[in-house]
């Protein structure tokens, strides 16, 4: 053989291995949430929701979804997904003021979404929102309420959040 085919097969094996590599990093660093985006049941949940919200009420919502692994450390375990409900329209007021229906809606969506730690609800372009989840014992209820103190704010801790309007 020639150094040049010498040369390509190593080239092909490095190449190969790199992919192979890279490959297996990525699938390792899949998040768990990654199951729970592809389940049914979870995305009929959400889907569910959000009929739900705007049934009978003049407001329009959309669906965001977030990993909580990348700013939350203390997140329930197995659950690094968080769904957020924006809300906007003149009704946004009736869904925000009724606690019951919120941790009905929540509570649906936890138990449907394994990978689900946080549902929040939140009216579009006010800094108004309410965040439940999965906490000790693994029961679903609402963020303790804190207001910021700017520089002075304490950390917070899972099933705590900050809720100035």
């Amino acid at each position: 053989m020639s150094i040049n085919t010498l040369e390509i097969r190593k080239m092909r094996r490095l190449i190969a291995t790199g992919i192979i590599a890279l490959n297996t990093f990525t699938i390792l660093n899949l998040p768990a949430s990654v199951k729970a985006e592809d389940d049914r049941s979870c995305t009929a949940a959400i889907a569910k929701a959000q009929r739900q919200i705007e049934t009978g009420r003049s407001l329009e919502v959309s669906t965001r979804s977030s990993d909580l692994s990348e700013f939350e450390s203390d997140y329930p375990d197995g659950r690094p997904m968080s769904y957020q409900f924006v809300m906007s329209g003149s009704a946004v007021g009736a869904v925000m003021n009724s606690p019951k229906f919120m941790k009905v809606i929540a509570t649906n969506v936890i138990q449907s979404c394994s990978s689900v730690g946080k549902v929040s609800f939140a009216v579009n372009g006010s800094g108004w929102g309410l965040s439940l989840g999965v906490l000790p014992g693994g029961r679903v209820d609402f963020f303790e309420c804190f207001e910021s103190q700017g520089r002075n704010s304490p950390n917070l801790v899972w099933g705590q959040e900050y809720c100035n309007l």
